[in-house]
């Protein structure tokens, strides 16, 4: 008799722990879909993260293109100014000499 309740002791810890194994398991697969879930998220973000260093480039590109136009422009305008101000200084000394014959 005593080996009988030996037995159903052993086949009583068997089906506990036959059911622990398959809650585990449970467990484990929920957990696989939240670490899948998680991963795809953060492809998604990497990808995200990808498109936007590939646009900040793109604009970094521009910006540099806009201020060697600008430093261009600016150049071009440097030279006007200086070529009026030549100009209005030759003007000046025109009517400068000018105004000295009419005395």
């Amino acid at each position: 008799q005593a080996a009988d309740a030996g037995r159903v002791a052993a086949r009583e810890v068997h089906i506990a722990a036959q059911k622990e194994t398959a809650a585990l398991r449970g467990d484990m697969e929920s957990w696989r879909g939240v670490c899948d879930a998680a991963a795809a998220k953060t492809e998604r973000l990497a990808a995200c993260a990808r498109a936007d260093a590939a646009l900040a480039k793109e604009q970094a590109g521009e910006a540099v293109i806009g201020a060697s136009h600008t430093a261009n422009g600016l150049e071009l305008l440097r030279a006007s100014l200086g070529e009026c101000a030549a100009d209005a200084s030759r003007r000046s000394k025109e009517v400068a000499a000018d105004a000295s014959g009419l005395v």
